[in-house]
């Protein structure tokens, strides 16, 4: 059990982005009538293979990310069963298991000693974590009317949507803020997003570089 734990934790960066991948995009597949389900399942599919990220951490928390998962998904269930009750507490614990989760990857993607594809991984991660967390701060203005869109409300996988478009800087026009709050919520995550391109790409090179340097002492 310890030999698959640990062989588990060696790949957690792969299996951590597979299963964003599969939150993001697995729901394409599915029957537009069981979305909402099949969200929920994605979700938490996701954060119980966050849980590897901390395999080595403290105890306290452990215990931290368990509970806001649980709190997370608890809320999300009991908004499936009674649609009325308000949907700010299960973003709540989301976005601060998502600063915990981003604060984990973050310091663990600046020790990697190694250029490798649990490194790449780790960068990619990173980057949708931050896209994740832009939506949700997206969602939980738009109900203010912080944003227009094309036709009738906007749902939460447009934010999500809109989220990635803004931090990709690609801007189609079809999702635009019309508060002042909003205009510069896009502008700081816009910021971000190339901020963090240019950061990854200096962590990738400086690896590289060391590599090379490692290869060429031991010739």
């Amino acid at each position: 059990m310890k030999y698959v734990v640990s062989m588990l934790y060696k790949r957690r960066f792969t299996l951590f982005l597979v299963s964003f991948l599969l939150m993001l995009f697995g729901d394409i597949f599915v029957s537009p009538v069981w979305y909402t389900e099949t969200q929920t399942v994605l979700i938490l599919q996701n954060m119980l293979v966050s849980l590897l990220l901390f395999q080595q951490s403290s105890k306290l928390k452990k215990i931290t990310i368990i509970s806001l998962i649980v709190l997370a998904i608890a809320s999300r269930i009991s908004a499936l069963i009674n649609p009325d009750i308000s949907p700010y507490f299960f973003l709540s614990a989301y976005l601060l298991y998502f600063f915990i989760v981003s604060y984990q990857l973050f310091r663990d993607l600046l020790f990697q000693k190694e250029l490798g594809i649990e490194t790449l991984s780790a960068a990619f991660s990173g980057f949708i974590l931050i896209g994740t967390f832009s939506s949700l701060i997206f969602i939980s203005m738009g109900s203010s009317g912080a944003f227009r869109g094309p036709d009738g409300p906007i749902s939460n996988s447009d934010y999500l949507y809109f989220s990635f478009v803004t931090l990709l800087t690609i801007g189609y026009g079809d999702i635009v803020p019309v508060t002042e709050i909003s205009k510069k919520a896009i502008m700081l995550f816009g910021l971000i997003g190339h901020f963090y391109t240019v950061f990854v790409v200096g962590i990738v090179i400086g690896k590289f570089l060391k590599d090379q340097q490692n290869v060429q002492l031991k010739e």
